[in-house]
C-alpha cells in the first residue's frame, strides 16, 4: 500500500523556496505601487488644473486656484500638497487682488491635501496661484498683461514628477 502525502523535509524544501520567491517579489512590487501612486496623484492634480481652466473658459471669467490649507482662503505657505481650491476671481481692478478669494467670488471646488511624503511645489510664475482666463490662457498676476508658463514638481517616494503647462493651458507630465 502506497501513502500519499508529503514529508518533512519536502514541506520544509517547499516553504524556504517560497520564502525566497516571496522575498524577491515584494520590494519590487513596492516600487510598482509607488509608482502607480505617483502617477495618481500627477494626474489628479492635472485635473484640477483642467477643470480651473474650463471653468474659464464655460463662465467667460477669469478663474484661478490657488494653494490651500483649510480650504477657504488661498495660502502662500507650504506646498501644493496641503490643498488647493479653485474659484472664481472676478475682481480684476487691483493686480495684488488675482489669485486671493476676495468678498463675493465664489469658490468653485476644493481639493484635499495628499498624505503619506508627497511634496508638491510650483516654480516662480506657479509657487502660489494659477490664473486662467477666458480664453483658457494662463495669466501672470504679477503683470496681467503677460501669459505665463509654469511647472511643477511632484515627489514621492524619492521619485520626481514634472507636471508642465504652458501659456495656452495644455499640460504635459513628465
Amino acid at each position: 500500500m502506497t501513502e500519499r502525502g508529503f514529508t518533512l523535509i519536502e514541506l520544509i524544501v517547499g516553504l524556504a523556496v517560497a520564502a525566497i520567491v516571496m522575498g524577491i517579489a515584494v520590494p519590487s512590487f513596492k516600487s510598482v505601487i509607488e509608482s502607480g501612486r505617483t502617477k495618481g496623484v500627477a494626474n489628479d492634480f492635472v485635473t484640477a488644473i483642467n477643470v480651473t481652466r474650463n471653468e474659464a473658459i464655460t463662465r467667460g471669467e477669469r478663474v484661478s486656484m490657488c494653494k490651500s490649507a483649510n480650504g477657504t482662503a488661498c495660502t502662500t505657505s507650504g506646498g501644493w500638497q496641503q490643498g488647493w481650491i479653485v474659484f472664481v476671481d472676478s475682481k480684476t481692478e487691483d493686480v495684488p487682488g488675482i489669485g486671493l478669494v476676495e468678498v463675493g467670488e465664489s469658490i468653485l471646488r476644493v481639493f484635499d491635501e495628499f498624505s503619506g511624503g508627497v511634496t508638491l511645489s510650483g516654480n516662480t510664475n506657479v509657487e502660489n496661484h494659477i490664473s486662467f482666463l477666458p480664453t483658457g490662457f494662463t495669466q501672470r498676476t504679477d503683470n496681467p498683461s503677460q501669459f505665463s508658463n509654469g511647472t511643477f514638481t511632484l515627489t514621492s517616494g524619492g521619485k520626481t514628477t514634472s507636471i508642465v503647462f504652458n501659456r495656452m493651458g495644455r499640460v504635459l507630465v513628465q
